[in-house]
């Protein structure tokens, strides 16, 4: 079967994507993963089979790059919609390349569509009218809940000049609109990134920007040492880029070491590992509340989830969006990544992070009239009075 299906591939001219795949999937079936599921080699051969039946008897003529990369991305898809095959650098047959001009939304996915989680200052987006909480239903001519969150994010950026069309629905009036976006050069801004400490005494409040990078648990401790004992926010708003171990690390910083903080489980929530405290570091003296809204995702929920799991924290706000997904990336050849989804966080007894998103300790119910932020003023109430929570 592998000889008829490398034949086929040299008659047609496969791309390298075919044959690296191919040989990645034959390698691992035929040294232990037939033990383990019977049968795999038949469906191999199936695939083979379908792919060579389109390629010689479908009405027009079809591409084998898009082929290719429509089945590995339905492969994903059934696995996660964070999951994704990305060609390396520039476009390919089927996924699009990352535009210059971005519409500038946070995507992520709520059954069953694709759901705008936060919209960036000054951005296409945001002069539309686009919301966080907003559904994004159509890209273009592509409904959305075919589509893996990569290619989605990809998909709303383009070259100045181009247009997108997109259906989207309010999440407040539950409105549909079409809208359609001209990708036109935007002043430069620099990015704001890290964090910044503010306070209103007593209480200091931490805010963070942009996608916080690997050095941020670091800076920060050498920053709040100077008053560990100082009561403390944490304002986790709008935090929702930027790799998930982030969070763990801030988190980190406030528990004594030795303790379960978060764990990673299946589909079904049976843990797979645990996550301990065990840095070294722990403010364990100041009195801690946590803000988050539902612009809060990925490092911002990991953070809120260890502090709230071993009560180390208030938890002030919304429900979070729900996007706490354990990633990891796979060089497929020269010209490819994957990136698999291996697990979802969730708290040390298997309570799920992902994708229900953390529940607040504190909701808080907003005011009619827009005045002041009533967000930060439950929480400098909250932990301005709170005692000690280790």
């Amino acid at each position: 079967m592998i000889h008829s299906m490398a034949a086929f591939m040299r008659k047609h001219k496969v791309p390298i994507l075919i044959p690296a795949v191919t040989i990645i999937l034959c390698w691992t079936l035929l040294t232990d993963a037939t033990e383990k599921t019977p049968g795999t080699l038949e469906y191999l051969e199936l695939f083979s089979q379908c792919f060579e039946l389109v390629q010689s008897r479908y009405l027009e003529s079809t591409d084998p790059v898009i082929l290719a990369e429509g089945a590995i991305e339905g492969m994903m898809l059934e696995t996660s919609h964070y999951a994704a095959l990305q060609p390396r650098s520039g476009s390919s047959g089927l996924i699009p390349p990352w535009g210059p001009v971005e519409l500038g939304v946070i995507i992520g996915f709520h059954e069953p569509m694709i759901r705008v989680i936060d919209v960036l200052p000054g951005s296409i987006a945001e002069s539309k009218g686009i919301q966080p909480g907003d559904t994004i239903i159509r890209i273009n001519d592509q409904v959305t809940p075919f589509l893996p969150v990569d290619r989605a994010a990809r998909m709303l950026t383009g070259q100045p000049g181009d247009s997108l069309e997109i259906l989207t629905q309010s999440h407040l009036t539950l409105d549909i609109n079409e809208l359609t976006i001209e990708f036109q050069p935007v002043e430069a801004m620099e990015p704001v990134q890290g964090w910044s400490i503010t306070e209103v005494d007593p209480v200091r409040i931490i805010r963070f920007a942009g996608d916080p990078g690997p050095d941020t648990a670091a800076s920060l401790y050498d920053a709040l040492t100077v008053q560990p004992d100082m009561p403390t926010i944490l304002d986790l708003r709008h935090m929702n880029r930027g790799p998930v171990h982030v969070g763990i690390q801030l988190a980190d910083l406030f528990i004594g070491d030795g303790v379960d903080i978060l764990a990673t489980c299946d589909t079904g929530n049976k843990i797979l590992s645990t996550i301990p405290a065990g840095d070294g570091r722990a403010l364990t003296n100041c009195p801690l509340a946590v803000i988050i809204d539902q612009t809060s995702s990925g490092p911002a929920e990991t953070c809120a989830a260890a502090l709230q799991a071993v009560n180390r924290a208030t938890i002030i706000g919304d429900r979070s969006f729900g996007m706490a997904v354990q990633r990891e990336t796979r060089m497929l050849s020269d010209e490819y990544n994957v990136v698999l989804v291996t697990g979802w966080f969730c708290m040390p007894d298997g309570r799920p992070i992902h994708p229900q998103g953390i529940t607040p300790d504190m909701p808080v119910q907003l005011p009619i009239a827009d005045d002041g932020d009533a967000y930060l003023d439950t929480a400098l109430l909250q932990v301005s009075r709170s005692s000690i929570r280790t």
